[in-house]
């Protein structure tokens, strides 16, 4: 697919428009149009619908991101990278990335993962003291998500380089994570709670 990234000022946020001369953060809905038919993330109904044909758990995805106001995010998702696993169709990773065709971990904006029966692990920092590097455990945070789904948020942290924070939920004995370049643990909350709220008004 071309991508072709649209130039902009000016924001509708709830049929309101801004115009922005400096960058600026919020959460914005991912279905909001940002130019005439550009949604934030460009081709998020193509990934979606590919990653829904293939896999035979449930897709979840947020409907509201921590981005730049007015910026326009691509998704990519490596379908045939799941073939290394022995259960591929029971597993997804969807990256959100800056620049379509770059999805190194300096174009990366955060990504949504699903595993069947994943398991959360252990996080761990490093604490230097002169010539000695000793690991500490980073600490994640239960959290109430919506439909009383218990949580877990772990801050952002330096390793042998920085990892972003993240929040992980077990739905449907499906480990989901997302981890998000620019967001805390308030805004990976209310990430995830649209993600599950979406998923669950689709079964009413």
């Amino acid at each position: 697919m071309k991508y072709i990234l649209p130039t902009f000022s000016c924001l509708m946020i709830w049929q309101t428009v801004s115009c922005y001369a400096d960058a600026k953060e919020a959460m914005i809905p991912t279905d909001q149009v940002v130019t005439l038919k550009t949604t934030p993330i460009y081709n998020q109904a193509d990934v979606i619908k590919d990653v829904t044909d293939f896999v035979e758990i449930p897709v979840l995805f947020p409907t509201i991101i921590k981005g730049e106001i007015g910026k326009v995010y691509f998704a990519y998702t490596d379908l045939q990278d799941n073939f290394k696993s022995s259960a591929p169709k029971a597993r997804y990773s969807i990256n959100i990335g800056y620049t379509p065709g770059c999805f190194a971990h300096y174009c990366t904006l955060g990504y949504i993962n699903a595993e069947l029966k994943g398991q959360m692990t252990s996080d761990y920092t490093l604490k230097h003291e002169g010539e000695k590097t000793t690991e500490i455990e980073v600490q994640k945070v239960p959290v109430t998500l919506a439909n009383n789904i218990k949580g877990y948020y772990t801050p952002g942290f330096a390793a042998a380089g920085y990892v972003e924070p993240k929040v992980q939920w077990t739905y449907k004995n499906v480990l989901y994570t997302i981890q998000w370049a620019t967001a805390d643990q308030k805004d990976l909350v209310q990430m995830a709670n649209s993600a599950i709220m979406a998923e669950i008004s689709q079964h009413k």
